[in-house]
């Protein structure tokens, strides 16, 4: 190797890791998706059971991870509010929650399909899977159906 080409790598290599030193992490702390695995999960202020609890979740609550801290994780809701969760009371299943105040749950993807039943902002749902626009969608009372995803926040797996 010539002592030319030598330099050239060694610059190469400068520019590569100075590009990976000044691109912002932030915007990947929102790349996992996490998920309430039961009822009653207490989100706090802190991660620890000695911080208040700001709000119990329902089973199918979807978050997205912030960060880390040992055994507990921090996380956003579909409202933007913050807490911590303990990571045992969390998976990564998909789930939606409705984001908006009464949507339709048909019986197939589309519109041309009947409405199955109606549901409220916040009702959560587990995905069964994915057709364009339109979730499969489980309740934890074991209702089915499809809804737009225009109208639940969660996805972006």
């Amino acid at each position: 190797m010539t002592r030319t080409m030598f330099k050239s790598l060694i610059g190469f290599f400068a520019v590569v890791n100075l590009v990976f030193l000044l691109i912002p992490a932030a915007p990947l702390a929102y790349a996992e998706n996490l998920a309430a695995k039961a009822d009653q999960t207490p989100v706090r202020s802190g991660p620890g059971e000695n911080h208040r609890t700001l709000y119990l979740a329902g089973q199918y609550y979807p978050f997205k991870l912030i960060k880390r801290s040992g055994e507990w994780v921090n996380v956003v809701d579909f409202e933007g509010e913050k807490g911590w969760v303990h990571q045992a009371a969390v998976d990564t299943t998909e789930t939606v929650i409705v984001r908006i105040n009464l949507a339709n749950i048909r019986l197939g993807p589309g519109t041309d399909y009947p409405v199955v039943f109606t549901c409220r902002r916040g009702a959560t749902y587990k995905i069964l899977g994915k057709e364009g626009i339109w979730i499969n969608v489980l309740h934890k009372d074991g209702d089915m159906g499809w809804i737009s995803r225009n109208m639940v926040w969660g996805l972006g797996r």
